[in-house]
């Protein structure tokens, strides 16, 4: 069995978001997280890349990397969304997002499993030897459960919740396929979420499903369409216990929201400093 540890990138200077600190995600940023990437020695075996200068900072770097679009920004543009406007996961009228579904449909194509890593997150040891064997003998789509702090429609999977307590101002139909949970469980079950920067995806079958999600609600980010893809699997929420049991939490990744963490003799990868663990109240919904 075929595999590979990617990462992409995508967009160009345009890529900015206003934060109370300053501005995130410039291209100064894209180009810093390339490079500490390569100065760490992370296990990279394939970045894929849409646009000339990504893919010539990529090669600029010594890793292996794929053109898949000369044009840096390829998502298809949303109707009714002007290009200026920027909200949740849209910008320029296009959500980009879309790129790294995108991207895993061409990684799928190639290899028989991958995990997607993003640029900021860091390998602190070796990769065991048992690491591949262990990420195969789960489901098709593996990602660290997060605990989000607030149920926002972009983010987080708010159609679990009562429908009085669901975001109406939503462009999106409702979720075919997937049952609400009442009251305080429901609440907290909307903020359990697949995240996206550690994912691991068997089977083209697998990200071509997830592409067809974002189709049908084009605004949705990629943590959004993965919990989609799972609530549809297992009938409506499998709950934070099932999700561990059932494997499709990740082993040896940290992430200060995670729910699951490995202890510090589990982790091989990490993003972002430690911090205080979730509460523990989520492990019931």
């Amino acid at each position: 069995m075929t595999h590979a540890i990617i990462r992409g990138l995508w967009g160009d200077h345009q890529l900015i978001r206003p934060t109370k600190s300053g501005y995130s995600h410039g291209r100064h940023e894209i180009v810093s997280a390339v490079r500490n990437s390569q100065e760490n020695g992370d296990t990279i075996d394939r970045v894929y890349c849409f646009g000339l200068d990504n893919f010539e900072l990529a090669e600029s770097c010594g890793f292996n990397a794929t053109l898949l679009d000369s044009k840096s920004w390829a998502s298809p543009q949303l109707r009714g969304w002007p290009r200026y406007a920027r909200q949740g996961s849209v910008m320029w009228g296009m959500n980009h997002f879309w790129h790294k579904l995108r991207i895993l449909q061409a990684a799928s194509q190639e290899y028989d499993c991958v995990l997607w890593t993003d640029f900021d997150v860091r390998q602190i040891k070796l990769l065991p030897d048992t690491f591949w064997n262990e990420l195969s003998c789960g489901p098709c789509l593996r990602a660290p459960l997060y605990v989000l702090r607030m149920v926002y429609h972009w983010w987080t999977a708010w159609w679990r919740t009562e429908p009085s307590l669901r975001h109406l101002k939503t462009r999106d139909k409702s979720i075919a396929g997937t049952k609400t949970i009442e009251g305080e469980r429901g609440r907290l079950a909307a903020r359990l979420m697949p995240g996206g920067a550690y994912v691991y995806l068997r089977g083209k079958e697998t990200a071509d499903t997830l592409m067809q999600i974002r189709h049908e609600f084009p605004l949705f980010s990629d943590q959004c369409v993965m919990a989609v893809y799972l609530d549809r699997l297992y009938d409506g929420w499998m709950g934070a216990a099932d999700y561990f049991h059932s494997r499709h939490n990740t082993v040896g990744y940290y992430h200060k929201v995670c729910l699951f963490p490995p202890t510090p003799d589990e982790t091989v990868w990490q993003c972002g400093p430690i911090g205080d663990l979730p509460d523990e109240k989520y492990l019931s919904c």
